[in-house]
């Protein structure tokens, strides 16, 4: 759990998203914050584009000693609720995915988080519906001293 903490505060991120073969550029912010006493973190994340609308996310993460994975459960305001399950794979280098079966078919969500020192963190997301990719982004995050959620 120690080390998801480093990832307290509040991040603003320059993202590139593509989908359904467009390109969109946005701000992504993340404001994660301890919670349960230091044993868990919630997130609240927004960005607004005029193409793609308002996110508005929250997320409650922690790590499970009974498995040994964190368990990042989000929900947001397009309807999504699915809970991640993720691992370190380096001291720099963490990543979570969820797999679910949707009446469209096998929707798969991979997520990878790169820390690039105390205050930069580079993001990587993709997903796919069936095997065939449907979304990605990629931003590369900045920690800063205050955030203003909507």
């Amino acid at each position: 759990m120690k080390d998801l903490l480093t990832l307290e505060g509040c991040w603003v991120g320059d993202a590139k998203m593509v989908a359904d073969g467009q390109t969109f550029m946005f701000k992504y912010y993340a404001d994660c914050k301890q919670a349960a006493g230091g044993y868990g973190l919630t997130m609240d994340e927004w960005f607004e584009h005029p193409d793609l609308g308002k996110l508005l996310g929250r997320s409650l993460i922690a790590y499970n000693s009974h498995d040994s994975k964190i368990h990042w459960f989000s929900v947001d305001n397009n309807g999504t609720a699915h809970e991640h399950l993720g691992v370190w794979k380096a001291k720099d280098h963490f990543y979570m995915d969820v797999t679910e079966m949707t009446s469209d078919g096998q929707y798969v969500e991979k997520i990878e988080l790169f820390l690039k020192g105390k205050d930069v963190l580079e993001m990587r997301y993709m997903s796919t519906m069936n095997g065939k990719e449907k979304e990605s982004m990629s931003a590369t995050y900045r920690r800063v001293r205050d955030c203003v959620n909507p």
